[in-house]
């Protein structure tokens, strides 16, 4: 059987792992919440709310190479060390981006988003007050969903851009009306 996540090889559906440790669990046990999916390469990104991926510690966050899963560090965490949970992951380029409810990312304090750059974990500037739901690429542009109120120091009713540039990350607010930003697609 399947623990949270399975693939489908054109015939027949198949767990990401062997045998009982595959997968995603939760530390409540029995199988993780699976909330979001992203590729990059030949590497499936894996975001939710568990503690384990195929038997190896994985806190919210995990990546599947196709044979093994691997942390992503110390992963995702929320206030008092509980396991986080992620909701959204965008990819551009070689940098993957992480929305969801958490308060740090491996070692790093992130408010509910954070980027990883297939080694270490960084915040995105003062993140945001509440839960990111939903992340988009578009060029040197991402763009923000959710549940809060305030991005970096901008008020920004739940959706709202981050445009990189060379020396810093600037948010610009785009809904000064509160509204409930669930899906961001390009």
């Amino acid at each position: 059987s399947a623990n949270g996540i399975a693939r489908w090889n054109g015939n027949a559906w198949a767990p990401l792992g062997t045998a009982s440790v595959n997968g995603v669990m939760s530390e409540w046990g029995g199988n993780g919440a699976v909330y979001t999916l992203a590729m990059s390469g030949t590497t499936l990104y894996v975001g939710g709310a568990f503690n384990q991926a195929g038997g190896v510690d994985a806190n919210g966050i995990a990546q599947w190479d196709g044979n093994a899963w691997a942390p992503l560090d110390d992963g995702i965490l929320a206030a008092g060390c509980n396991v986080g949970k992620v909701y959204a992951l965008a990819v551009s380029g070689t940098t993957l981006y992480v929305g969801g409810d958490f308060v740090s990312a491996g070692e790093e304090s992130a408010s509910g988003i954070a980027q990883w750059d297939g080694s270490a974990w960084a915040p995105l500037g003062d993140g945001v007050d509440n839960v990111v739901n939903t992340l988009a690429v578009s060029g040197a542009t991402l763009y923000v969903g959710g549940e809060f109120v305030t991005a970096g120091a901008e008020g920004a009713f739940n959706l709202a851009k981050v445009t990189f540039g060379p020396q810093a990350v600037v948010t610009i607010v785009l809904d000064t009306q509160p509204n409930l930003a669930t899906n961001l697609a390009f």
